[in-house]
């Protein structure tokens, strides 16, 4: 890799698009490093992260903190 050199991820929506890019790899101005990468799939903390409501959210911390504390 020379310092020119520059990595980048692309998303094709449309297949048509494949052609151009294989053409653009046999004249050697790109390489496909990788083909049919699929996204990382969000962990379920991520994906849910503010959708419970604040009173629910608030609730379930004080249950746990009292079930914490010894003879409760």
């Amino acid at each position: 890799m020379t310092p020119s050199d520059h990595i980048i991820i692309i998303q094709i929506h449309n297949e048509k698009a494949m052609p151009l890019i294989k053409q653009l790899e046999s004249l050697e101005l790109i390489t496909i490093l990788e083909e049919n990468v699929q996204p990382a799939k969000p962990s379920l903390s991520a994906k849910y992260r503010g959708k419970l409501p604040a009173e629910v959210y608030s609730s379930i911390q004080t249950s746990q903190i009292l079930k914490q504390i010894d003879g409760y």
